[in-house]
């Protein structure tokens, strides 16, 4: 669990959108790694203002290869430049007007393999529980080789499955850095390749979506089609409801069926009564001495648990324990689905009987059914009762009846 945690950074969306055309692929690499040690560091204490990662750590997760020298150049260089940060202006509340410029390090410090880091304060006050923020893979990020596949997977995440706004030359020129390029070769040469990287090296599916006015390319937009990670999350997120659910109905079962087992095995002293069901004696009380205990009639027991349906165990044994007591109601409802269950069997018996000759598309009539083999009322009731006919034969069934 806790790999999995250390793989994910919650980034503010601000610093999703900071100005890096002066950085390398590698500073930007260096800033999310560096970003998620000061986020652990700041959750075990909140008062810290300075952090420290192991120098071969931070190297090895970010997927670079620099020595001391060139570490302390890279470092160096995230100092000096100064960067604006919300270009797309996701963090700006409509018709509110400011900005922001700092320097991506405050200060930095090598000895014996630990490096020590501060952050301007820009940066630490949105670090804990930023209103706006995206979930960054660090291994995706650790993988990609180019600048411009890092910022547009780091864009894809911060809008996802509903695409980023259209971003013109001027958009892509602050947050990759354009060059000499045109808005149609930067598109071919660079953003096709970004989007191919960020497809076949992370769990992001995404496409390009080109805007044209005049046949020129105006913008380009980028939309997540598939997030592999979001995807398990809603899927654990999912089976966790569900098997909180299952715990929560065999809790209240158990208990259910505990209340009832005890009402079950209780004996008492009661006055002789004998309960008939269908002729046959289910249950014998004497008098002065405990209730005798007597299997219920399987066909009974059949009919009890037709009535309880899919209520559980727990009604099961009310419906036994009202049974055994004697219950007028239930007793008559016991009454009548054995009725039902016994005219439900016979009707299957004739049913199997049933050949091609009273079928039409597929549906019996069963009407002509129970005229040819039964023409007792009871399961002509049942039948008409019971079975809603979807089809009927071209001729009535008293058109047919003499043929029969």
């Amino acid at each position: 669990m806790k790999k999995e945690q250390d793989s994910e950074l919650k980034k503010n969306s601000a610093l999703s959108q900071i100005e890096s055309k002066n950085l390398t692929n590698t500073q930007i690499k260096i800033f999310n790694f560096l970003l998620n040690a000061a986020l652990a560091a700041k959750t075990e204490d909140i008062n810290t203002s300075t952090f420290c990662i192991e120098t071969q750590k931070l190297l090895n997760d970010a997927n670079i290869s620099l020595n001391s020298i060139n570490l302390k150049k890279a470092i160096k260089g995230m100092m000096d430049i100064k960067v604006d940060t919300d270009i797309l202006g996701k963090s700006t509340k409509k018709g509110e007007k400011g900005w922001s410029v700092f320097s991506l390090i405050s200060g930095a410090e090598f000895n014996n393999g630990l490096l020590t880091f501060s952050f301007p304060h820009q940066i630490v006050n949105n670090l804990i529980n930023p209103k706006l923020y995206s979930i960054i893979n660090l291994r995706s990020v650790s993988n990609l080789k180019s600048k411009a596949a890092n910022v547009v997977y780091t864009l894809a995440k911060d809008y996802g499955k509903y695409g980023t706004p259209k971003l013109t030359i001027e958009h892509l020129d602050a947050l990759i850095g354009v060059g000499q390029y045109d808005m149609r070769t930067f598109v071919s040469k660079i953003l096709k390749k970004a989007v191919k990287e960020i497809n076949e090296k992370t769990e992001l599916e995404i496409e390009m979506e080109i805007i044209k006015y005049s046949r020129k390319i105006h913008a380009v937009k980028f939309i997540v089609i598939k997030d592999i990670d979001d995807d398990k999350k809603k899927k654990k997120k999912k089976e966790k409801k569900v098997l909180e659910a299952k715990v929560v109905k065999e809790e209240k079962e158990a208990k259910e069926t505990q209340v009832a087992t005890k009402e079950l095995v209780k004996t008492e002293v009661v006055e002789a009564e004998v309960v008939e069901i269908d002729d046959k004696k289910a249950v014998v009380k004497k008098e002065g001495k405990k209730e005798d205990k007597k299997k219920i009639p399987d066909d009974v027991m059949k009919a009890i648990k037709k009535l309880s349906g899919s209520k559980g165990d727990g009604y099961v044994h009310k419906l036994i324990n009202n049974y055994m007591d004697g219950d007028p109601g239930t007793i008559y409802n016991i009454e009548n689905t054995l009725q039902k269950i016994q005219d439900e069997e016979r009707y299957e018996r004739y049913r199997s009987k049933v050949g091609k000759e009273f079928l039409v598309n597929g549906i019996y009539d069963y009407k002509v059914v129970s005229m040819y083999y039964d023409k007792e009322n009871d399961i002509y009731r049942y039948i008409i009762e019971n079975i809603e006919t979807h089809s009927r034969l071209d001729k009535s069934a008293d058109d047919i009846y003499p043929y029969i």
